[in-house]
């Protein structure tokens, strides 16, 4: 005898099996969406900083004509710099949490260095000065050299051979002899070549 067939067996696992894609789907939604949100929200971020650093840049190149601005990686709100005068050279942390103007209103005021701190200041010989080298963990790596050095456009300003820093992490910083990572100069000799390479 043949078994009557039940329609009705089968509604309950389609509904679950419907409930189980519908779930899936809108799980998989939300962390795509998530993970886009979250991507846009870094881009956004890593722009934000970049504006602000051009605008920085641009800035006090033009009001204080200094040759390189350099961005903390560790504090995006952080630059340091270098001031050269005829008898001497300066070094200045610019602290853009600490500028009023800007956070009113986005602009850089240096007729008041709001946000600036001097951290150095040296008195040196007739045509010296300073010149920036870069920034590493919490050391800000300068040379002193003679003021129309010039050493080409793919010198790395690491390779000096006589570099310094200052700590960044004290109150009132000296210079200090650096001495230059292995894996660093690699680097730094490896872009210069391959600049050269392309001269």
């Amino acid at each position: 005898m043949e078994q009557p067939i039940n329609q009705f067996d089968s509604a309950p696992k389609n509904n679950s099996v419907l409930l189980s894609v519908i779930i899936t789907l809108t799980l998989t939604a939300i962390i795509v969406g998530g993970g886009i949100y979250w991507w846009a929200n870094q881009k956004q971020t890593e722009l934000n900083n970049e504006l602000v650093k051009t605008k920085f840049e641009l800035a006090i190149l033009n009001f204080w004509q200094v040759r390189q601005v350099f961005q903390d990686p560790q504090n995006k709100n952080k630059f340091y710099y270098v001031t050269n005068f005829d008898d001497g050279s300066d070094i200045w942390v610019y602290d853009l949490a600490k500028d009023k103007t800007y956070r009113q209103d986005g602009t850089f005021n240096f007729n008041i260095p709001e946000g600036n701190t001097l951290l150095l200041s040296q008195k040196l010989a007739k045509y010296q000065e300073f010149r920036g080298g870069g920034i590493l963990s919490n050391k800000f790596v300068f040379v002193e050299t003679s003021s129309d050095n010039s050493p080409g456009p793919c010198f790395s300003p690491w390779l000096y051979s006589n570099l310094e820093y200052i700590d960044l992490w004290v109150s009132k910083p000296v210079r200090k002899p650096f001495t230059l990572p292995a894996d660093l100069k690699r680097t730094e000799e490896q872009k210069a070549t391959d600049c050269q390479n392309t001269l």
